[in-house]
C-alpha cells in the first residue's frame, strides 16, 4: 500500500492542482491587451455588456488605461458604460479621475457626464476599503486622498459656475459634495494621528534627521568605544 502511494501521490497531486493552474491560465488570459480591447467594444453590445463589464473589473487596474481610452470614443454608449465600469473598479481606478473629471466638465452626452460622477463617487467609496488598514504613515497614500479631495472640490465649484443646466446638475453636485466631505473625514482620521504627524515631519525636515541619525550613530559609537 505504501508504495503503491509513494508511486501515485505525485500524479493525484498534479492532478489537483491542474483546475487551479487553468483558473490562473484563464484570468491571466482575460486580462491581456487584445482581451480588454475586445470587452470594452462590447460594451456597445447590451447583450454581451454585463459578462465584458464583470471581466473588465475583475483585471482591476490593469483595465484602467482601455477604460480611459474609452471615455474618448465617439460612441456615447461606450463612453457611458467605460465610466461606469470605472466606478466599478473602484479604488484601484483612481489613475482615471483626471480624465473623468474631464468627462464631467465637457463631455457633450449628459447622461455620460453623471456616469463619470457616479465613476468618481464610488472610487471615493472604494479609497474608505482601502485605507482600512493604514496606521498613518503611508504618507504618499495619504497624499493621493488628499489630491483626489481638491480635484472634486475644483470641479464641483467649476461646475457651480457653469450657467449650463441640466437634469441630473443638481444631484451631480451633491454627489461631489458629499465624496468630498467623506474624503475629509478619512484624510482627518489619518493626519490626526501622532504617526502620520510625525513620519509627515521627518519627511519635511531630512536634514534634521539625518544630523540626528548621524549624532546617534556617533554618541553610540564613543560609548561602544569608553566602555570597550
Amino acid at each position: 500500500m505504501n508504495r503503491w502511494l509513494r508511486c501515485w501521490l505525485p500524479t493525484i497531486a498534479a492532478l489537483a492542482t491542474l483546475p487551479l493552474l487553468a483558473t490562473v491560465s484563464n484570468g491571466q488570459s482575460a486580462c491581456t491587451s487584445d482581451a480588454l480591447k475586445q470587452a470594452v467594444a462590447q460594451l456597445q453590445d447590451p447583450q454581451r455588456r454585463a459578462g465584458a463589464q464583470k471581466r473588465l473589473q475583475e483585471c482591476g487596474e490593469t483595465a484602467v488605461k482601455p477604460l480611459t481610452d474609452a471615455l474618448n470614443n465617439p460612441v456615447a454608449n461606450t463612453r457611458l458604460y467605460a465610466a461606469q465600469t470605472l466606478g466599478q473598479i473602484g479604488w484601484e481606478a483612481k489613475a482615471a479621475v483626471p480624465i473623468l473629471v474631464s468627462t464631467v466638465k465637457g463631455d457633450a452626452n449628459t447622461q455620460v457626464r453623471h456616469n463619470a460622477v457616479s465613476a468618481l463617487n464610488l472610487i471615493v467609496q472604494g479609497s474608505q476599503k482601502a485605507s482600512e488598514h493604514w496606521q498613518g504613515w503611508q504618507i504618499k497614500d495619504i497624499q493621493q486622498l488628499q489630491t483626489l479631495k481638491q480635484q472634486l472640490d475644483d470641479l464641483r465649484t467649476g461646475l457651480e459656475k457653469d450657467k449650463k443646466a441640466w437634469q441630473t446638475k443638481a444631484a451631480d453636485l451633491e454627489t461631489l459634495r458629499l465624496a468630498s466631505q467623506q474624503l475629509q473625514t478619512q484624510i482627518n482620521s489619518f493626519t490626526d494621528r501622532p504617526t502620520y504627524q510625525i513620519v509627515s515631519w521627518g519627511q519635511s525636515h531630512l536634514w534634521i534627521v539625518f544630523i540626528g541619525a548621524g549624532a546617534i550613530a556617533l554618541v553610540t559609537a564613543y560609548g561602544t568605544i569608553f566602555w570597550v
